[in-house]
């Protein structure tokens, strides 16, 4: 697991803090409310939001590669594909 830290402008530093206002507006607004985020719970909720869509791309890209796989292997290679899934 990696640790990463970020450094900002004052402009991307003012940035953050007018979205978290936006986004602890309307938190607040909710029934019932939720407490509000500090910038780096946002940011750490946003990163893992990307992270989970990488990984998304990366499942979808070795499913689509083991189907190729599958599709133009020969049948040892079906065998262990299939195998390999429990099937």
């Amino acid at each position: 697991m990696a640790t990463y830290t970020y450094t900002t402008t004052a402009s991307e530093d003012a940035g953050l803090e007018f979205v978290l206002g936006r986004v602890n507006l309307a938190r607040a607004a909710e029934n019932p409310p939720k407490p509000a985020l500090t910038a780096a719970d946002y940011l750490s909720v946003r990163v893992r939001e990307i992270l989970a869509s990488y990984q998304q791309q990366r499942g979808a890209l070795d499913e689509g590669a083991i189907i190729e796989a599958y599709r133009t292997g020969d049948v040892l290679k079906q065998a262990a594909i299939k195998a390999a899934a429990g099937v």
